[in-house]
């Protein structure tokens, strides 16, 4: 039986987060982002917030361990970008 994968992910949102800003001014690779009034498109409805999400590990999710270690890893490397980014929203 094949297990369901489920990677680890970083999600950054605000009600004013500038997403366009944010993704010009980082090297960071988006795994999706969206904007607050944009239709969502699971839901029918638009966003409350604007967002972006980044992969922050792709180990199974029988991996967990290696999930940690990964996200901690890219927490430490990006750090920088993510925490600027956080404290001003």
């Amino acid at each position: 039986m094949e297990q369901t994968q489920m990677s680890c992910i970083l999600r950054i949102s605000g009600d004013s987060l500038d997403v366009d800003a944010l993704l010009s001014q980082h090297s960071l690779p988006a795994d999706s982002n969206w904007r607050k009034g944009e239709s969502h498109i699971l839901r029918g409805k638009t966003h409350s917030d604007s967002g972006v999400s980044f992969v922050a590990s792709e180990a199974d999710l029988d991996e967990f361990n290696r999930q940690v270690t990964e996200a901690a890893a890219f927490l430490d490397f990006h750090a920088s970008p993510t925490s600027r980014q956080s404290s001003s929203n």
